[in-house]
C-alpha cells in the first residue's frame, strides 16, 4: 500500500502553479505508474501540465435575460403605480378637463 501510494504520488502530472482548486497537487497518471523507473527520475518537471482554461459560466446569457426582464418589470410597475391616481381622477371627472384652479363656478 505504501509503495503503491508513494509510486502514484512520483508519477502523477504536476500542475505548472503547483497546487490550485481545480487539479489540486496533480494528476495521477496510471500509465506512467506502471511504466516508468522510479529510480532514474527524481521529481516531475513541474510544468508539465497546461494551465486549466477558465470555465464560460453556461447560464450567462440567461443571467442577462433574467436581470433585464427584472428591470423592466421593475420600471413597468412603478409606471403603473404611478399612473394609477391619474386614471382614477380622470374616471371620476368622465374624462373631461379638470378646472383650473383659482376660477369660481358662476
Amino acid at each position: 500500500p505504501q509503495q503503491v501510494a508513494y509510486r502514484l504520488t512520483r508519477t502523477a502530472d504536476n500542475p505548472p502553479d503547483g497546487h490550485n482548486p481545480q487539479l489540486g497537487y496533480g494528476v495521477v497518471n496510471p500509465y506512467r505508474a506502471l511504466t516508468s523507473l522510479l529510480g532514474t527520475r527524481t521529481d516531475p518537471p513541474a510544468g508539465a501540465m497546461p494551465p486549466p482554461d477558465p470555465v464560460d459560466d453556461p447560464l450567462a446569457r440567461q443571467r442577462t435575460i433574467a436581470f433585464w426582464a427584472a428591470g423592466v418589470s421593475a420600471l413597468l410597475a412603478g409606471a403603473l403605480l404611478l399612473a394609477r391616481p391619474v386614471l382614477a381622477l380622470g374616471r371620476r371627472r368622465g374624462w373631461r378637463p379638470g378646472r383650473r384652479a383659482g376660477t369660481a363656478d358662476a
